[in-house]
């Protein structure tokens, strides 16, 4: 479920029937096709939706009820993750022969094939107002996951903690990211991206003796960030002033 602007999007269900999404805005409930994943300050939302014309599921752009497919990038299946309040829409796409998938960006009514950081695989789930984004990517000789940054055209490596792999779930508006993370150890830790560092966010906000931060799946431009605890908990994290 996403939150914005007093604006809600979700999905619900019910015994005996499929379920679906909803837009909840000045307190009318608006039913829309597919799953939403994301929303922005100005009431869009953007998620996955199944084509009339085959089994594939569509990337799609709800905006005041109108439902725009988003297109593909050669193969059958696409998603949508995130939008900025200017209408950027990141997600994932397959390619031709459907083995592989890459992150997109649709800007412009264009979608954006990003690619990766040298592996076959890449994924987008963040964007900020700026226009830089957040996800994952598979490195040189389709080795294991990192989270990288794309800001210019340019897809840079944001490396781990020490350990093989990482991910990257959200981005500011500052350009900082926050995701997950192995050690060296293969231990799973959230993290905080800034000012080029990688940083285990364990380190920054601990919380209860003997529980972790395994992954922060969300940061907003106030430093706050809410991940999710080595107790199946969530928590709400604010950063320190100078690291905002």
């Amino acid at each position: 479920m996403e939150i914005e602007a007093s604006e809600i999007a979700g999905e619900y269900w019910y015994p005996g029937h499929d379920g679906g999404s909803f837009l909840y805005a000045g307190g009318i409930i608006t039913a829309l096709s597919g799953r939403a994943s994301a929303i922005n300050n100005v009431g869009q939302v953007v998620g996955e939706m199944s084509r009339a014309s085959s089994a594939s599921p569509a990337a799609f752009l709800w905006t005041s009820g109108t439902l725009t497919d988003l297109g593909m990038l050669g193969g059958n299946g696409a998603h949508a993750s995130a939008i900025n309040d200017v209408g950027q829409v990141v997600g994932f796409a397959h390619l031709a022969g459907n083995s592989t998938v890459h992150a997109f960006l649709y800007s412009g009514e264009v979608l954006t094939d990003l690619g990766t950081l040298g592996g076959a695989n890449s994924v987008a789930f963040g964007i900020n107002s700026t226009g830089q984004i957040a996800g994952s990517s598979q490195i040189a000789g389709n080795g294991p996951q990192h989270a990288f940054l794309y800001s210019r055209g340019l897809m840079t490596d944001l490396g781990t903690l020490g350990g093989t792999e990482s991910q990257a779930d959200g981005i500011d508006s500052r350009g900082l990211i926050v995701g997950w993370s192995r050690t060296a150890s293969g231990a799973q830790r959230a993290f905080l991206w800034s000012s080029g560092r990688m940083l285990d966010l364990n380190g920054i906000a601990p919380i209860s003796p003997g529980v972790a931060l395994m992954e922060a799946t969300a940061i907003n431009d106030l430093g706050q960030i809410v991940a999710n605890g080595s107790n199946d908990r969530a928590y709400l994290i604010t950063l320190p002033p100078q690291l905002r």
